[in-house]
């Protein structure tokens, strides 16, 4: 077994490790909220899950076993669940490390909707492509979007700037991590993708497609949070 075998996992670990072990900080003191973190994880990884298992068994994605640890659950490998789970955690904590702990509003003040907007856009474009992963990833993006619309219908432009800075921050992070997963740094890729289910556009050898796919789990995972927080404390 060599050091290749570990690399999903190590992606996985690597992304939670200091977002979990910084929440307990005393200067950042989010380690209250975590329950509500791995809730909203657990409802948005279901719908998420079932759509990978369906992909990979009509393989317009799957998974290379050189870069996994071999143990597999319903066809997919258990990093693709721990994936559901660390990343979104990530992604969560940087939203609320930077909109309730280092509260920089004050330094967004002027940032407009166009990032979501175009998001939007796009979205509606992809729904009308002949490609099934870019044709699904446009109809889930909407209606993420407008599962958020809802929940936020009386402060949806305070969270949808909010949002689009976290969202633009972390597009860095997923950068890398999605980049490693698609074989921009390897051999060859950790998940590949049938070149017939996509546009075929790619960022690195990122799919294009993916930026609405991770728009999709973030904007969930952090709504559900916050709606989470709210309903506690009223």
């Amino acid at each position: 077994m060599n050091n290749k075998t570990y690399l999903y996992l190590f992606l996985d670990i690597s992304s939670i490790i200091i977002p979990f072990i910084s929440g307990f900080h005393k200067k950042i003191n989010l380690h209250k909220k975590f329950p509500f973190i791995f809730i909203a994880n657990l409802i948005v990884m279901l719908p998420f899950i079932i759509w990978d298992y369906i992909f990979v068994g009509a393989k317009i994605w799957g998974f290379n076993d050189k870069y996994t640890v071999g143990i597999n659950i319903l066809n997919l490998p258990i990093e693709e669940y721990l994936f559901f789970i660390c990343i979104p955690f990530a992604c969560v904590f940087t939203h609320l490390a930077l909109w309730k702990v280092l509260k920089i509003s004050k330094l967004t003040s002027n940032i407009h909707l166009l990032p979501l907007l175009l998001i939007l856009m796009a979205s509606i474009f992809f729904i009308f492509q002949s490609k099934i992963y870019t044709k699904l990833v446009g109809f889930v993006t909407l209606i993420s979007s407008l599962f958020t619309l809802f929940l936020y219908r009386t402060n949806i432009i305070k969270f949808a700037k909010e949002f689009a800075i976290s969202y633009l921050i972390l597009l860095f992070p997923f950068l890398i991590v999605n980049g490693t997963l698609t074989g921009s740094f390897t051999a060859e890729p950790i998940v590949w993708y049938n070149e017939n289910a996509i546009l075929g556009i790619r960022v690195l050898t990122i799919p294009i497609e993916d930026f609405l796919y991770a728009f999709s789990l973030i904007i969930l995972n952090i709504a559900l949070v916050d709606f989470l927080i709210k309903l506690k404390n009223h």
